[in-house]
């Protein structure tokens, strides 16, 4: 009975996933152009576009043209904000020869991209045997550094999603519904950032960390990076030739301070001739591109298609028969480089989460850097896959320990076992202002009061980045004076010098009578009291006493 039931939905999942195919092959044409006089714009005339330019007009009218818009109205560069998406009920090659052979005010013209989910829809199996994933990839122990952070935000961008999903369900703190189907957007976000620790389901690697869902749109990148995404995952494709136009939407979101990672593709299933080809967005520069390992870190896989592999894939990380939900209470093992993408990306988020610091190409040093070496077990695909497979736990380790801000400070001894030893420090390297957050309940750069002791701190700059220090108080040792007194032969001839020991030079003296240094001259006959101060702060007190001189007889 089980197995039929998980045949029909099997059947259900592989219908749905068919109809989408379908219906993404027979969208309408659409180019993109930049358009620099916004006076050719077409405005809307009895439901009709009508520009009052006339080579223009003349390509709305003969290619049924239905829509003219923004195609990243995000965007804050003005060269972006003049690039526009033109679709027609005619294909994307007759809009594309009109607009380039015969409308001189559309520029740059290129094929709009064409946005598919990447994953393999008929390879996969009926119940999730082994969920090798997180082991693969040391997630147990990168948790054992940090679970991440329910105020760290990952963003995805898919097809659409279901929030309900018992996965995603009080995950997500943005989300539009676009009525697409929501079965790969869920399987992707789920491995970034689904509800782990709950009893239900499946473990994801970001554990703690909470989930902004975008479409499937390049605009959407721009949207997430101005609402403070850091890190954004694209588990799809938009075709298989470079566009300049989002090459820069990229660099805009990534000089923004976004990392962006992308699933390199699936061979030929996604850009046809070898598996070796370039698929977009991964290949684009500023992108960190994923590609499939199985449980032995092999590429190829046991049976069937292997994935994309190039001299622009970054890393590797779990995508073959990897454990997913595309719908609520259904889980199953899949192929796809879909699902190695997001394994990195919920990486990223853990190593921000101990690290908020890090810019990206830090970020991008560290995954390489910490990546386990493939090369053995995939001779034929060296110098294709990267740096080798995801190891979050040392990533998230080595973010952990790489230092961005620094604390300077100063501390001053607690003088004679007494608790008043104190502690100033400063940040550098960071924004401030700063503030600081004490193990012994004190807050402030400067702390008082304090015993012979260690005192640990964290400093906080105020873009939230964060380092630890530790301070040691000493117990100073007392000052010890010593010195002489010469007598006053006349009225005002006096003097006194002294010397001081086992505190820490330099010294300064105070003198009863108003004087400072540690010599006075022109003392009257009388006592003198000086306070001895080393540079720990620390002071001793000594009395001199200056005799007069006895008379000569004669």
């Amino acid at each position: 009975m089980k197995t039929s039931t998980l045949n029909k939905i099997s059947a259900v999942f592989f219908l749905m996933i068919t109809s989408f195919f379908t219906f993404s092959q027979n969208v309408n044409g659409k180019i993109w152009v930049t358009i620099e006089d916004q006076n050719v714009l077409p405005t809307s005339q009895a439901d009709i576009l009508v520009s009052n330019d006339a080579e223009f007009n003349n390509l709305i009218q003969t290619l049924n043209v239905t829509d003219v818009k923004r195609a990243f109205p995000s965007s804050r560069k003005a060269s972006l904000l003049k690039v526009y998406e033109i679709t027609s009920t005619s294909s994307s090659s007759q809009l594309y020869m009109e607009a380039v052979n015969n409308v001189k005010a559309l520029t740059g013209v290129e094929y709009a991209p064409e946005y598919t989910p990447l994953y393999t829809p008929n390879d996969y199996s009926h119940s999730v045997a082994h969920d090798y994933a997180l082991d693969l990839i040391n997630a147990k122990d990168a948790w054992g550094i940090t679970h991440g952070s329910s105020s760290f935000i990952i963003g995805v961008s898919d097809e659409n999603f279901d929030v309900n999903h018992e996965e995603l369900a009080g995950k997500v703190s943005h989300y539009n519904n676009n009525g697409g189907s929501t079965s790969h957007g869920n399987m992707v976000a789920i491995t970034a950032a689904g509800n782990t620790n709950n009893g239900t389901g499946k473990s994801s690697i970001g554990f703690d960390s909470k989930l902004a869902l975008y479409n499937m749109d390049y605009n959407e990148i721009l949207v997430a990076t101005y609402s403070g995404i850091k890190v954004i995952n694209l588990s799809w494709s938009a075709g298989c030739t470079y566009s300049q136009y989002a090459q820069d939407v990229v660099n805009e979101a990534y000089n923004n301070g976004t990392f962006i990672v992308a699933s390199a593709g699936n061979g030929i299933l996604t850009c046809g001739g070898s598996s070796e080809e370039y698929v977009y967005p991964s290949s684009y520069n500023n992108v960190f591109s994923v590609t499939s390992v199985g449980a032995n870190d092999n590429h190829l896989p046991i049976s069937g298609t292997v994935h994309t592999h190039n001299d622009k894939v970054d890393l590797c990380a779990p995508g073959y028969q990897v454990a997913v939900s595309p719908l609520n209470g259904f889980y199953m093992n899949l192929d796809g480089s879909s699902f190695a993408a997001p394994f990195v990306t919920g990486t990223v988020a853990l190593m921000l989460a101990v690290n908020p610091c890090m810019e990206n190409n830090e970020i991008d040093s560290i995954l390489r850097a910490t990546a386990v070496n493939i090369n053995a077990n995939n001779a034929a695909y060296i110098g294709k896959l990267g740096s080798g497979r995801l190891d979050a736990y040392e990533a998230v380790l080595a973010a952990s320990q790489l230092q961005k801000l620094i604390i300077n400070g100063t501390t001053y001894a607690a003088c004679d076992n007494a608790s008043n030893g104190s502690i100033t420090i400063v940040g550098d390297s960071g924004v401030a202002p700063y503030t600081a957050a004490w193990n012994n309940g004190l807050s402030g750069l400067n702390i008082s009061g304090l015993a012979a002791g260690s005192y640990s701190v964290v400093l906080t700059d105020s873009q939230g980045c964060f380092a630890n220090s530790t301070f040691v108080v000493d117990a100073a040792t007392p000052i010890e004076i010593t010195g002489s007194a010469n007598v006053a032969c006349t009225s005002t001839s006096g003097s006194i010098t002294v010397n001081a020991s086992m505190g820490t030079a330099p010294y300064t003296a105070t003198w009863s009578n108003g004087a400072t240094g540690m010599s006075v001259n022109n003392l009257s006959a009388g006592s003198y009291t000086v306070v001895v101060t080393d540079n720990e702060g620390c002071s001793s007190d000594s009395t001199f006493v200056v005799n007069g001189a006895t008379p000569l007889t004669t």
